[in-house]
């Protein structure tokens, strides 16, 4: 398998051998249109950078960094929020059913000192089998 160095070698042999038999006016026409395009890319470069000397292309290009930013972010925000959203839901789900026990405990006809006594479990089978 050829790699992208050797390919490129083969494409410039190959085009060097076909503008050798180009005519003289062709190659002419050829070179110009080069220098054509050579001067215009010059051109191009110069307006760029005037375009940056006012701040008006560094302010371009900050804004499109802040907008591909900005794309990323707001999916993260999104997620986060919905997470702390959730979270803060379970926990009010989860206060009522401490807050019941609490509840069941005080309003009991027994002490709570009851419950925690090991023969309890005992006497409640007891007294529930009569």
């Amino acid at each position: 398998m050829k790699t992208e160095h050797e390919t490129a070698k083969e494409i410039v042999s190959l085009l060097d051998d076909s503008t050798a038999i180009l005519d003289r006016e062709v190659l002419d026409r050829l070179y110009a249109a080069r220098m054509k395009a050579v001067g215009n890319l010059a051109a191009q470069k110069q307006a760029a950078s005037a375009n940056g000397a006012d701040g008006l292309g560094h302010v371009l290009r900050l804004f499109g960094n802040y907008m591909h930013q900005h794309r990323l972010l707001m999916p993260t925000v999104m997620i986060a929020s919905a997470a702390l959203v959730a979270f803060i839901v379970t926990q009010q789900m989860v206060q009522p059913s401490i807050e019941q026990g609490d509840a069941f405990l005080l309003g009991a006809e027994l002490p709570p000192e009851a419950f925690l006594d090991k023969g309890f479990d005992t006497w409640i089978a007891r007294t529930s089998q009569r």
